[in-house]
């Protein structure tokens, strides 16, 4: 029997559901779960259980959908379910011209940035693999840690400060890899997507790098001094 003639409506054929619309004109496919799961992806730097946990099970659950949508604007998903996050990434073209950039552009990492990264992801790693799934840092300790290494060869003592300050905020505000804890202030959680992110062995070769670069300046401002 037609599905017109008793006004229920038509079925969807079989492994696929029908759909009608979201708004007038609406000829999408996707349902409005599924499309808060692809807008979140590209507006954010991630989807998280921790930030956000019903778009993280929205994206789970449709998560083939979610994909195909995403490579039609040129991007590649990222499900890492060891960390429970997930983000976006501009698809490599295999030509020598790049497809359109559907993403934020994210501005170079500084100085300060890196080496908070590479302290926050050996930090998570070290948490993590002790049996900590929520990893926590002060603020106190990132200070601690960056500003010996930021003050090196720098006059402007103060400026320096500024800088570390500046790159904790970063961390928290633009790149989303400390949360702030309502009343907790000066103490952040690590969000996983660190760990996911950026490979231990990378980021050990990036700390090898610095180490290196300070050795040697080290040994050029005594040399400096004897001569």
């Amino acid at each position: 029997m037609d599905s017109g003639t008793n006004g229920e409506a038509p079925l969807a054929p079989e492994g696929e559901r029908f759909f009608e619309g979201l708004f007038e004109g609406d000829t999408g496919t996707l349902d409005y779960e599924q499309r808060c799961a692809v807008m979140a992806l590209i507006r954010k730097r991630y989807v998280s259980e921790v930030t956000d946990a019903q778009t993280w099970n929205d994206i789970l659950e449709n998560e083939d959908v979610v994909r195909s949508a995403l490579n039609n604007l040129f991007l590649t998903l990222t499900v890492d379910k060891r960390y429970n996050v997930a983000y976006a990434q501009q698809a490599a073209s295999e030509s020598t011209d790049p497809f359109p950039n559907a993403l934020k552009q994210s501005a170079s990492l500084k100085r300060e940035e890196t080496l908070l990264i590479i302290y926050l992801r050996i930090y998570y790693h070290q948490q993590f693999a002790s049996g900590e799934s929520n990893v926590f840092v002060d603020r106190e300790d990132l200070e601690n840690y960056l500003e010996p290494l930021s003050n090196k060869d720098v006059v402007d003592h103060v400026a320096a400060r500024d800088r570390v300050a500046k790159a904790i905020d970063e961390m928290v505000s633009k790149q989303g890899y400390l949360i702030k804890i309502p009343g907790q202030s000066g103490r952040y959680r690590v969000s996983p997507i660190v760990a996911s992110l950026f490979p231990l062995d990378r980021v050990r070769e990036l700390r090898e790098k610095f180490e290196t670069e300070a050795l040697g300046q080290s040994s050029s401002d005594e040399e400096g001094r004897n001569g």
